[in-house]
């Protein structure tokens, strides 16, 4: 995607263009528009070009028309410009105390270059702003490329913060260091990966080269003060709220200028540089400027955080630079009146050892992670342990539908065999009941009066099985066929779910069965109706309960794959979508407005990014709001249908709550937990009275 490709130029430039008299040159204006007279600067790098407008074509299904992933993909690319209707703030003043005689029009080269050889010494912290702009090469019919770019440098530890990315969006890449190791983030899914700091960086040499953006290039000049050559003061100009000396730099061995300086009078940091293309002249190949620039400012830590606390977005309070930003608080927080309720989840905590520790149930309030107010998660009490040694097992909880108890299931190791053991969970008191101990529990599901409790067990054959929620009769509802030796195929029972007193339920025969089977019964009730045989094509082994008497279902054939919806009388099926990629998992919304999926190139391709997709359930409103390079956990619907919530399997310790309605997301990480800890069987619990 373009902002992927955005990311990596823009990481590739910040170390390949340090030295920008040795950069190659970047697209330009139409003709020589970058070109400058010897008496007058070259316009502002903060402003874009006008262009002519361009009409994209999008694809969005407004019916069950066929859709490919192509399509699907094509629908997603961002434009590559600018935003053309992004201005730099207004500078602001700021102030340094130093006991220094200020650089002026009368100052020697060495003067000047002293100053900017001593730059970096006379400041300890500092948060900047800037454009960045790359021009092409002489003639060339292209506009520029226009970047925006952050930083927040500490050199006490050496720690800091760099942002770039177009500009009027958020951004595109961010690099943070805690002055021991450096994390490359992508800021758009919050994954990333984290290197060790090189030990010349942790001692305060060639730090421009570390941070990776063009802008440290301003910020630490001093090995820049340090070539030969000529510099000639021209002029006294204010840039980003501060006092600047324009300064000329002259090779020996040119008669034109090279590189164009605004150096700070007093600091020696560059606020503004230009660099002209050849050998010196009057046409610019990059053009690179401070918007704001604020000295010696109480930095907040949490910027320099590993893993960081939120997703990496630039700060637009001038006022507030030396704390965190985040989103909007529009993005994240939940609409007035909705109780977000809680997140339980099994933790397992990263250890140097070789045995596994026992995972252990934990809850946090989603508000707490919405405003980042609480210091770590909580452990529930009682919750029951499993196993030994390397054998260790989690709780998984499916709740009832107002929220009230969870049914919670956990493996055991009997002298024989496997089993899973069924409890009722009240987080009211506490309490934990055990209901049973079954066979391999693999679904779970609560009738949506609270009343009953159905699930399906594997060992050797499936069955489907209810209780009441206070433990009293269990029931057998359909039995499958025993696993035989002599039959290679098998008969599969998969849980549907309720629609008032009837279970649902999907029978396939693998691997030689040609249709599936839907299936209902009732607690209390012998037997079961078959409510319709559908092709696979149709319907295959994956299925859902959708709202208002639907449920999901994927086909297949050997062309494509189709995500379809189904009536529980089995009249009707709309197919929603057609691709050719692989899919992970799909769950609808509890108020039926939306269906989720995530597409992946699938293992064939050893590619495992995935991408998360809605549609409404008339097959209209298709759009993808998430891209993870990394496999997918699980995708659950916020109790007000309004947010996604998505876990990684490789980002562990990390959630990312995705607004359904602009697509912007928030990073969730859970407090307290470091990052390689592992977090699974994620349940939310909507709140209870």
């Amino acid at each position: 995607m373009e902002t992927n490709a955005i990311r990596k130029f823009t990481l590739i430039m910040g170390i390949v263009c340090l030295a920008l008299a040795g950069c190659a040159a970047q697209p330009s204006n139409e003709g020589n528009e970058n070109r400058v007279g010897t008496e007058q600067a070259a316009a502002p790098a903060g402003s874009i070009p006008e262009s002519t407008e361009t009409e994209t074509a999008q694809t969005t299904p407004a019916s069950t028309e066929n859709v490919d992933s192509e399509t699907l993909s094509a629908a997603q690319e961002p434009t590559a410009e600018a935003a053309q209707s992004y201005q730099p703030p207004q500078p602001v003043d700021s102030d340094i105390e130093l006991d220094l005689a200020a650089l002026d029009m009368q100052s020697t080269s060495e003067d000047i270059q002293a100053r900017i050889a001593q730059s970096q010494s006379l400041w300890h912290t500092v948060w900047l702003d800037g454009m960045i702009t790359w021009y092409a090469p002489d003639g060339q019919q292209t506009p520029p490329q226009v970047y925006r770019g952050q930083i927040w440098f500490d050199q006490n530890g050496m720690k800091f913060r760099s942002l770039t990315g177009m500009p009027g969006e958020d951004p595109s890449s961010a690099k943070i260091s805690d002055g021991q190791n450096i994390y490359e983030v992508d800021p758009q899914s919050g994954s990333g990966n984290s290197t060790t700091m090189p030990t010349f960086a942790q001692e305060g040499i060639n730090l421009a080269g570390i941070v990776g953006s063009p802008l440290s290039e301003l910020l630490f000049s001093g090995s820049l003060g340090q070539r030969g050559g000529n510099y000639v003061p021209t002029a006294v100009e204010k840039i980003a709220g501060r006092p600047a000396l324009v300064v000329d730099w002259y090779s020996d061995e040119t008669q034109l200028p090279v590189d164009r300086f605004w150096v700070d009078t007093q600091t020696g940091v560059f606020l503004r540089m230009q660099h002209f293309s050849k050998a010196g002249g009057d046409v610019l190949s990059s053009d690179i400027q401070l918007t704001q620039i604020f000295y010696n400012l109480e930095l907040a830590q949490d910027l320099f955080r590993l893993p960081p606390s939120d997703l990496p977005v630039f700060t637009e309070d001038w006022s507030s630079v030396f704390t965190v930003p985040h989103k909007t608080a529009a993005s994240v927080q939940s609409p007035a009146g909705l109780q977000p309720g809680e997140l339980y989840f099994n933790w397992t905590p990263l250890t140097e050892g070789e045995e596994i520790p026992s995972p252990r149930l934990m809850r946090v309030p989603v508000s707490c992670l919405l405003d980042h107010t609480c210091s770590t998660a909580e452990a529930v009490a009682g919750a029951p342990q499993s196993g030994s040694g390397n054998e260790y097992y989690p709780l998984t909880l499916t709740w009832s539908p107002d929220g009230s108890r969870a049914a919670a299931t956990q493996i055991v190791t009997l002298e024989d065999k496997m089993a899973t053991r069924l409890y009722l969970y009240q987080p009211s008191d506490g309490s934990w009941t055990q209901l049973g101990e079954y066979d391999l529990i693999d679904e779970v599901s609560w009738s949506p009066d609270g009343q009953w409790i159905a699930f399906q067990i594997n060992m050797n054959g499936y069955q489907i099985c209810a209780i009441r929620a206070d433990g009293s009769e269990w029931q057998v509802l359909v039995a499958g066929e025993p696993i035989s030796g002599d039959n290679i195929n098998t008969e599969i029972l998969r849980l549907a779910g309720w629609e008032g007193e009837n279970l649902y339920y999907l029978e396939t025969i693998l691997p030689d069965g040609t249709a599936n089977k839907i299936f209902r019964t009732r607690p209390g009730e012998e037997g079961s109706e078959l409510v319709r045989e559908y092709p696979r094509s149709q319907v295959s082994e994956s299925i859902a309960m959708a709202a208002g008497g639907r449920f999901l279902s994927m086909g297949y054939d050997d062309h494509f794959r189709y995500l379809n919806l189904v009536d529980l009388n089995g009249a009707n099926l709309e197919q929603l979508i057609q691709f050719k990629k692989s899919y992970n998992f799909f769950t609808g919304s509890a108020d039926g407005s939306w269906i989720a999926f995530t597409l992946t190139p699938g293992i064939e391709k050893m590619d495992f990014s995935s991408d998360v997709f809605l549609v409404h359930p008339d097959g209209t409103g298709l759009r993808q709001v998430a891209s993870f390079e990394q496999p997918l956990e699980s995708l659950l619907f916020s109790p007000d249908n309004q947010y996604l919530l998505i876990s990684s399997r490789e980002e562990l310790g990390q959630l990312f709550l995705v607004s359904i309605e602009d697509g912007s997301r928030s990073l969730l990480q859970i407090p307290g937990l470091a990052l390689n800890d592992q977090i699974n069987q994620i349940s939310w619990r909507t709140s209870a009275e």
